[in-house]
């Protein structure tokens, strides 16, 4: 049988997918509207002739009805006087279709505020998913945590070093106020922001309150290019990831030398279960999840030189601290080995 004209034919199905651009690939805007479409107390700043454009087809009754807003406040929309909420935002770009589509993807980020006597309060959401977003996100999975009560966020650390650096990140992201406080047993780095909170958690889907019985690695980690999935791992690393304190002895022992070994501790069996998965990306294996019955959590465990050495030609730490230890406790392998 000859099989050649049909080869042939099936050609003319064939569909070429277009490349993603940068923009679009990279870009949470979609997520973001689509996760704050019911917030009406979530109020966008600065977009004023965008949304002028968005209304212009609509009179004041229509844009009222439109969105459940009042004349008044329609009129406000359509004369770009007042910001706009997010619930009316996003019915307004989905309405007005791609060209608006094709505006919104070009933000880097969005300047946003609350009612309830705190509109002043403005903070800037940011539309773009970067290696200090993804840290900072890895890093509040690991010591982090969402508060409902004033809408607050906590990171939290050993050394204030580290918190002042997840600070600047914090502070180059999102351009908010945040308080640290220091005792002798730890620093913690608290921000009070509704649309922060919420940003971590519908786009990130990091629980509120109580968080290791769903702990999950976020949908939206998977589809990263393995750049981005290393600062995710980095900042849960940096939280949770434990080495030798090289710094309580006067020489590293030989037991750490012939067997080295890395580990991750985490109260979610689930969530540790999915991060050893994820260490496969870069040709790390782990082995665990296994139960602490002292400390009451679960652990993996990288070990063996090998992975010590593509642990740290990877420098998958980037806490200043567990960063030097690591290289202290390679150099000193090395010579050994």
């Amino acid at each position: 049988m000859n099989l050649a004209p049909a080869m042939r034919s099936e050609k003319k199905f064939i569909i070429k997918i277009p490349k993603i651009s940068m923009e679009r690939k990279f870009s949470i805007i979609h997520v973001l509207l689509n996760a704050l479409r019911e917030e009406s107390e979530v109020y966008l700043y600065n977009q004023n002739e965008f949304i002028i454009s968005l209304t212009k087809s609509f009179s004041v009754k229509e844009l009222s009805d439109f969105l459940s807003v009042s004349y008044r406040t329609a009129g406000h929309y359509k004369r770009g006087q007042r910001p706009v909420s997010f619930s009316s935002f996003s019915k307004l770009v989905k309405y007005s279709g791609l060209e608006a589509e094709k505006q919104v993807i070009q933000l880097n980020k969005l300047q946003v505020g609350c009612n309830s006597g705190s509109r002043n309060k403005k903070n800037f959401l940011p539309l773009r998913l970067s290696k200090d977003l993804l840290y900072v996100t890895g890093y509040l999975y690991g010591d982090g945590c969402l508060y409902s009560k004033k809408f607050s966020i906590s990171f939290v650390d050993e050394y204030e070093t580290q918190i002042l650096e997840v600070a600047k990140k914090i502070e180059s992201l999102f351009k908010c106020n945040y308080k640290i406080y220091t005792n002798e047993s730890k620093s913690e780095l608290r921000i009070y922001s509704k649309p922060i909170c919420l940003f971590f958690n519908r786009v990130f889907e990091m629980p509120i309150g109580e968080k290791y019985s769903r702990l999950k690695v976020p949908n939206i980690v998977y589809r990263l290019p393995n750049s981005l999935k290393a600062e995710f791992l980095k900042g849960v690393m940096d939280a949770d990831g434990g080495i030798l304190r090289v710094e309580d002895y006067e020489q590293i022992p030989s037991w750490f030398v012939n067997s080295p070994q890395i580990d991750l501790a985490q109260k979610s069996k689930f969530f540790i279960g999915q991060i050893k998965g994820l260490f496969l990306n870069f040709g790390i294996k782990a082995t665990g999840p296994y139960y602490n019955k002292n400390n009451k959590c679960y652990k993996v465990v990288i070990s063996g030189k090998k992975q010590l050495k593509r642990y740290h030609k990877l420098q998958l730490f980037s806490h200043s601290m567990k960063k030097w230890r690591l290289n202290q406790l390679f150099n000193a392998s090395v010579a050994q080995w």
